[in-house]
This record gives structure tokens, C-alpha cells and sequence, in this order.
């Protein structure tokens, strides 16, 4: 089995090595790795380098895919670090889109929609993180659309068309990263609260769908 070790020289965030190196074990179809918890108290290089390995894998295979449409085999040549990053600007900038559509569908303000999306344009570390390689900017980018199409629905109503989206965006969070699961709360006060219209047995049905059958799998993994 072998290891990648990245040069420093080609790394920025603290982590960005062992993001990296999940797209490598993609690349060189080994498949989605699994954590030795074992190695881990043992081997100091695995510990070092191997420590992502537990994330759900949407943001790895999304990156390995953009890899291989740009040519990109090796994820440690120092001359690909803006061309791999280049993904997570473009989910970044997907992110600041999903709070601006939050804020404009919940209040039905574009001064309030702008500011609020000039948050996490301006927020310096998540435009760090928009800049490397992490499964971070995408889990953002998918929670603030979420909640774009939930204030969508609050204000104009539940359709099964928005339902399918929350429950399809959610499992999709999950499947990037654990954290997601934050999102099931919000959704379940969402479907309670005062609103134009409550989702009905289908609506909800549609969106636990969506939920269970893109994170249900990788979490009983």
C-alpha cells in the first residue's frame, strides 16, 4: 500500500494534506479509505497523514472527478495546487448564492439578502477554506441551500418539489460530512412551526427519502 506524503511547499490549511491524500486514494482506485484506529495509536506517519479517512466520501469523489476531468493524477505536483482548489472556489461562491437566496426567499428583501451573503463572502476563514483543498466549503454550500429552500417553503408554502429538494440537499451534507446531521433538528422545526402551509404526509415522506437514501447507506457503514 503506498502512502502519499505531500511536500510542505504545496499545502496551506493545517489539513489540507490528508484531504488530499483521500483524493489520492481515489485516483489510484483503491476506493474510499477506511480508518485503521489501530495504526493510529501505532504509526506516527499514517497518524500524520492518513486522518481524514473516516469522512463520507461526496467532496473526495467530487474532487477526484474534477481531477480527472483536468488531467490531474498525482494531488502532490506542486504545479496542480491552483487548478485542484480551483473546485472548492467555485463551491465557495455557490455558498455565498445559497445565503444571499436564503435571506431574499425568508424575508423578500435584496438589501438584506446582500448583506447577508456579504457575511460569508467576507468571513476570512471561509474564504481560506474556499481556497483549499477540505470538505468543508461544500458541506457549507449545501447546508446554506437547505436552508434556502426551507425559507422558500415557510414563506410560500410546502411543495413536493421543495420537500424532495431539502431532503436530497440534506442527505447530501451528510453524505460530506457527519456535521450535517445538524441540519435534522432545523428541518424537524421547520415542518412544526407557524407557516403558510405545513408539509403533508408526502411532502415529509419525499424528503425523508431523499435523506435516507443518499446518507442512510454510509452510515450504517
Amino acid at each position: 500500500r503506498r502512502e502519499v506524503v505531500l511536500s510542505v511547499r504545496f499545502v496551506g490549511a493545517p489539513d489540507e494534506r490528508a484531504h488530499a491524500n483521500y483524493i489520492q486514494e481515489l485516483l489510484d482506485g483503491r476506493g474510499i479509505p477506511t480508518l485503521d484506529v489501530d495504526r493510529m495509536s501505532t504509526d506516527k506517519q499514517y497518524r500524520a497523514e492518513q486522518y481524514e479517512s473516516h469522512q463520507p466520501p461526496l467532496y473526495y469523489l467530487a474532487a477526484a472527478g474534477w481531477c480527472k476531468v483536468l488531467g490531474i493524477s498525482e494531488v502532490g505536483d506542486l504545479t496542480v495546487g491552483v487548478r485542484l482548489r480551483a473546485l472548492n472556489a467555485v463551491i465557495g461562491a455557490a455558498t455565498v448564492v445559497g445565503v444571499f437566496f436564503a435571506a431574499y426567499w425568508g424575508f423578500k428583501r435584496a438589501d438584506v439578502a446582500v448583506g447577508a451573503a456579504l457575511f460569508p463572502a467576507l468571513l476570512p476563514m471561509n474564504v481560506a477554506l474556499s481556497g483549499a483543498i477540505s470538505n468543508d466549503p461544500l458541506l457549507f454550500a449545501l447546508m446554506a441551500w437547505t436552508m434556502a429552500y426551507v425559507a422558500r417553503a415557510l414563506r410560500d408554502g410546502w411543495t413536493l418539489k421543495l420537500a424532495l429538494a431539502v431532503g436530497v440537499f440534506t442527505g447530501m451534507a451528510i453524505l460530506t460530512k457527519t456535521t450535517g446531521i445538524a441540519l435534522l433538528p432545523v428541518l424537524l422545526v421547520a415542518a412544526v412551526i407557524p407557516q403558510v402551509k405545513r408539509p403533508n404526509a408526502a411532502q415529509l415522506a419525499a424528503a425523508s427519502v431523499g435523506i435516507v437514501v443518499l446518507a442512510g447507506p454510509w452510515l450504517a457503514r
